[in-house]
């Protein structure tokens, strides 16, 4: 199964970057901000009825009704950039029902670079309590590309040098997998020193 992500990857990516705002070009925003994507039956957005888990009262919810669908959030403005020096980070839970499930990949926070490969941060499996991926140079990332070829359950250093001094083309979290119907909630998306855990900390605040 893990053969299908860089499939997905794509697919995802160009369904981000479709979505993106078109900034920039007539001194738009440039702060780093997100918006939502989904596929097919999917559905994600921002949620105020479940415990998060940072007590601000919001999380990023996706909800996937089939195993082919998928739904995530882009990254915006953060393009153009080296990797961050330090590792990105994010906090999920699963619904209660699929507490244990192998994760197959997702919630995948996905850094796509100029050389055309790809790093991703991982868990292995599901949890219904909130979780944090990516602290403590947890091997929880997997390289795609670059000089490393195919590298997996690596510290996020590791996978950030097989790229080099390549650039960030895009990046975005994304969750797709075979055991569907499901919901997965995201909070604190750290990436390069900014959280983003509720609306107000987005500049692309959406619904």
């Amino acid at each position: 199964m893990r053969r299908r992500i860089p499939l997905l990857v794509a697919a995802a990516s160009a369904a981000a970057l479709a979505l993106a705002p078109a900034w920039g070009d007539s001194g738009g925003r440039t702060a780093q901000s997100e918006s939502f994507f989904a596929s097919g039956n999917a559905s994600a957005h921002w949620d105020n009825t479940q415990a998060d888990a940072d007590s601000d009262g919001w999380s990023q919810v996706y909800g996937v009704q089939d195993a082919i669908s998928y739904a995530g959030t882009t990254l915006h403005h953060v393009e153009g950039r080296p990797a961050p020096t330090n590792s990105p980070s994010y906090w999920f839970k699963s619904d209660a029902a699929h507490e244990g499930t192998p994760s197959l990949g997702y919630p995948a926070l996905v850094i796509e670079f100029a050389d055309g490969g790809n790093i991703q941060l991982r868990p292995l499996t599901w949890h219904s309590t909130w979780t944090e991926e990516g602290v403590d140079n947890s091997k929880d990332w997997d390289d795609y590309g670059g000089t490393c070829g195919f590298l997996y359950g690596q510290d996020y250093q590791t996978v950030r040098a097989c790229h080099g001094d390549s650039l960030v083309t895009a990046a975005f979290l994304v969750v797709q997998n075979p055991s569907a119907p499901y919901q997965i909630w995201i909070d604190q998306v750290q990436y390069d020193g900014k959280t983003i855990s509720k609306p107000s900390d987005n500049n692309n605040s959406g619904s």
